[in-house]
C-alpha cells in the first residue's frame, strides 16, 4: 500500500472521528511503521503522538492501547538511535503492562523479552538499563 493511500485513510478516520476505534489503533501503528521504513520517522512519531493523545482523551494514559503506542514510539526511537527517548517510552509502556497485566506475569515477562530482543540492535547497555527499572 502506498504512503498516500495510508495518509488518506488516516485523514478519513480523523474526518469522521473514528481515530479512537479498535481497528484504527493498529492501522495507525502500521502507518507509523511504514513511515519509519520509508525514512520518515519524524512523521511516524507525530502520528503516534497524536494517537497517544486521542487514547488518553477517550480512555486513559493507563490502558493497554496507550502502552502499545508507547512501545511503538520506543521502537522508532531505537531505530533512530534516540536511546534516552526509547528508554522513556519503554518504561512508560512496561509500567502500564505491569499494572494492567498484574495477574498475568507470563505476559509481562513476554513484553520484557520482546524489548530484550530489540535492544541488541543498539547495545546491551540499554537492555540492562531498561530491565533494571523492573526491579524498582
Amino acid at each position: 500500500m502506498q504512503k498516500n493511500t495510508w495518509k488518506k485513510g488516516i485523514f478519513l478516520l480523523e474526518q469522521y472521528q473514528l481515530l479512537y476505534t479498535n481497528d484504527s489503533i493498529p492501522q495507525i501503528n502500521n502507518y507509523a511503521a511504514l513511515l519509519t521504513e520509508m525514512q520518515e520517522p519524524e512523521w511516524a512519531m507525530s502520528a503516534l503522538q497524536k494517537l497517544a493523545q486521542i487514547i488518553k482523551d477517550y480512555n486513559s494514559d493507563h490502558c493497554l492501547d496507550y502502552a502499545q503506542v508507547q512501545e511503538s514510539m520506543g521502537n522508532i526511537c531505537l531505530i533512530t538511535a534516540n536511546i534516552s527517548q526509547a528508554k522513556t517510552h519503554f518504561k512508560k509502556a512496561m509500567k502500564i503492562y505491569e499494572d494492567v497485566l498484574a495477574d498475568e506475569p507470563d505476559l509481562i515477562e513476554e513484553k520484557y523479552q520482546e524489548i530484550r530482543e530489540l535492544c541488541p540492535q543498539v547495545g546491551i547497555a540499554l537492555a540492562k538499563n531498561i530491565l533494571a527499572s523492573k526491579n524498582k
